[in-house]
């Protein structure tokens, strides 16, 4: 195979490899971050104790925060979670009040609740939806807010129970395991497209018939038989524009979009031209080019280049392709869309006469 091929088979092998290992470094780098997380979905909720709830200083960085708490006695607040609507826009917020101060039908509608629990003597606060099943919660152990905390020691300022406060929260959870099969699905999708790659690059794509590259040429007949071709005229023809997309010999174009390789036989070119289109980004304007190729097939083929690369490729291919309409053309445009099958004809008698060596 001739070295402009084996650059692009070479490059395209590394290209697919990288996306590999992509996608396997980025499944180990959300395995690693979450593996606390994916510990406390798979074996918790883990039984915990008020004397135990006691020790812990910092609940965030806890290895069992997914826990099952066993409590003797329930205790509302009075506190909740509203809704409120900001003076922009109609997002809404969480704030805490207290239900001395909230409607009663405003109190029935809260969000959350803060509860206490008692476990073993100690005052557990508890982030609860709905009216507690039993003493038995399981939840997140968090960080307690400290509005919630500033507002809590106001309330038992003159209670026996204050110093038993426990600095934590308890949040009842019934989407964790939810969470977790979904990160599961996510990392099983990205180290399998991971491991597809690799074994593309290293197992499947061993044999050249295999490879995309070697497919798409198995496409147009013999694949030894096309291939020698195509070989012999990149080798002493071919020409790649700066992009890397597109290939030039004398009678073949390689076109590379999509991760998919295309090969064209000049003699099925119709029609080749330039397109622009006016786009804005974040208030930025821009235009993006690209070149459309119409082949005897009828199909439109979009290859995005520079607009200067557009021109090259135009004139490289009006020039090994005379027969070929080159450049825009409105009154063209509209007999493609009409009568395909009538400019195609025009075009096919245009390139037997020019290679038979007529005028």
């Amino acid at each position: 195979m001739n070295k402009l091929l084996e650059n692009y088979t070479s490059q395209f092998n590394k290209n697919t490899l990288t996306i590999g290992l992509l996608s396997l470094g980025i499944g180990a780098a959300l395995l690693f971050t979450n593996e606390r997380f994916a510990y406390n979905a798979l074996f918790g909720p883990f039984p915990i104790s008020g004397s135990e709830l006691a020790q812990v200083k910092k609940p965030n960085s806890l290895r069992k925060y997914f826990v099952v708490v066993q409590g003797q006695a329930a205790f509302d607040t009075g506190i909740a979670w509203v809704r409120t609507k900001k003076r922009r826009g109609s997002s809404e917020t969480s704030s805490t009040d207290d239900s001395a101060e909230l409607k009663e039908s405003e109190y029935a509608k809260a969000k959350e609740h803060l509860d206490l629990l008692l476990v073993d003597g100690y005052l557990l606060p508890i982030k609860v939806a709905k009216a507690l099943d039993g003493p038995v919660l399981v939840g997140e152990l968090g960080e307690l807010e400290p509005d919630v905390t500033a507002l809590l020691r106001e309330s038992l300022t003159n209670s026996k129970l204050l110093p038993r406060l426990l600095p934590l929260q308890l949040e009842q959870s019934n989407s964790f395991k939810a969470v977790f099969w979904t990160l599961c699905l996510l990392l099983a999708f990205l180290f399998l497209a991971g491991l597809l790659k690799l074994l593309q690059v290293l197992v499947f794509w061993k044999e050249p018939e295999n490879h995309p590259l070697g497919k798409a040429i198995a496409k147009l007949g013999s694949y030894n038989t096309i291939r020698l071709a195509i070989d012999e005229d990149f080798a002493h023809n071919g020409a790649a524009l700066a992009s890397g997309k597109v290939t030039i010999g004398k009678n073949w174009l390689l076109l590379t979009q999509n991760s998919k390789p295309t090969f064209i036989n000049l003699r099925d070119l119709v029609w080749v031209y330039g397109t622009s289109e006016k786009k804005t980004t974040m208030f930025i304007p821009s235009t993006s080019y690209s070149a459309m190729l119409c082949t005897a097939d009828g199909k439109e083929l979009s290859v995005p280049l520079s607009n200067q690369e557009t021109a090259v490729l135009i004139q490289a291919l009006a020039e090994r392709a005379p027969w070929i309409q080159a450049g825009f053309d409105g009154k063209l445009v509209m007999r493609w869309n009409a009568h395909k099958s009538t400019v195609i004809a025009e075009v096919a008698e245009k390139r037997d006469q020019y290679l038979s060596g007529g005028s």
